[in-house]
């Protein structure tokens, strides 16, 4: 480099290394990825056909229960929206007071 120009010259131990890791990031994803497939057993075969099976019927049959209505407790009905009504009056006031101190200080007056 005659021109004085510089240029980056990267250790050989950096440029090894990712070369190495890169294909073994691969490797361990593909196993990952593969391992859970292979571990899983097939189903064996059925004897019969699903037309020699007698149908299985419970041995208690459950009635489900009745759909009770229920009110809503007193701290859903008014704690909630006052949440919310708190929630938006801090958000305008925190918008109003930006106002007052931060905009109106940047501009003055002249008369």
């Amino acid at each position: 480099m005659a021109d004085g120009a510089a240029r980056l010259v990267y250790p050989l131990g950096s440029m090894r290394s990712s070369r190495v890791v890169a294909p073994l990031l691969i490797l361990l994803l593909v196993v990952g990825w593969a391992a859970p497939v292979a571990a899983q057993e097939t189903p064996p075969a059925e004897a019969g056909s699903a037309e020699e099976v007698a149908p299985m019927e419970p041995a208690v049959v459950v009635e489900p229960p009745a759909a009770v209505e229920t009110t809503q407790p007193w701290t859903y009905r008014y704690l909630v929206p006052l949440l919310i009504v708190l929630a938006l009056l801090t958000v305008f006031g925190t918008v109003v007071q930006y106002f007052v101190r931060v905009v109106r200080g940047r501009y003055k007056l002249v008369r």
